[in-house]
């Protein structure tokens, strides 16, 4: 017998490929795709844990909205200091504070400050409380590592676990001291939020007047209580 009818025998094997049944195929796919979601998984707790190291966090960061022309429609500098689940960040001309029970929202350029109680808000706005939820709540996947200019980055995609203004996250992690790098929520209108972390440092110790807010400092201010 002669096999030298080469075509012939490629569609030979091409039909008994097609003839497979496909669950054989998500054999193969469906390991990868839990392997992606365990790496994802034990970086975040990696970085949780550096995180939880530090008795107070600072950081400073850009934040930029792009709408899905690509155009910026809004860029700003911000930073952020955090103590376990007290906060103070300045966003432009917007703080928001918390002592671990309130949470105020002053918004400086029109006087007026929002109070509301912390478990109300499900606040998350440190960075321990965030990536407790990341690697907590959402489900997390390893996209792929590449470099920027100080070295390699780990890029995890997060899906939150319920309807959510932001469909999907994605996290850059710094892969030899599992820092943050930046982080990009993606809107259901093509825009994209941008943190982009400018600096980061830690510390033993902040003021405790840092995470509070006093109204009556703010002659004429209005005050929206919701709690």
């Amino acid at each position: 017998m002669r096999l030298n009818n080469g075509p012939a025998w490629a569609l030979f094997l091409f039909v008994i490929t097609l003839s497979l049944p496909h669950p054989l195929v998500g054999q193969w796919v469906e390991p990868t795709q839990t392997r992606y979601e365990q790496k994802a998984d034990a970086i975040l707790q990696e970085v949780l844990e550096v995180h939880r190291a530090h008795e107070t966090l600072f950081m400073r960061f850009q934040y930029t909205i792009v709408n899905s022309r690509g155009e910026v429609l809004e860029k700003r500098e911000a930073q952020l200091v955090s103590q376990g689940d007290k906060y103070h960040m300045q966003v432009g001309e917007h703080y928001y504070i918390s002592d671990g029970e309130l949470s105020w929202v002053f918004l400086s350029d029109v006087n007026e400050v929002h109070i509301s109680l912390v478990e109300e808000m499900g606040d998350q706005m440190t960075p321990t409380g965030m990536l407790e939820s990341f690697a907590n709540d959402f489900r997390a996947t390893w996209i792929r590592e590449q470099t920027d200019g100080n070295g390699r980055l780990d890029i995890i995609d997060l899906v939150p676990p319920e309807s959510h203004s932001f469909y999907k996250y994605r996290a850059a992690i710094r892969s030899d001291d599992k820092q943050l790098v930046y982080i990009e929520a993606f809107d259901r209108h093509g825009g994209v939020h941008r943190y982009q972390v400018t600096e980061f440092s830690t510390g033993t110790g902040a003021e405790n007047q840092l995470f509070s807010f006093d109204p009556g400092e703010y002659p004429g201010i209005e005050v929206v209580d919701l709690r």
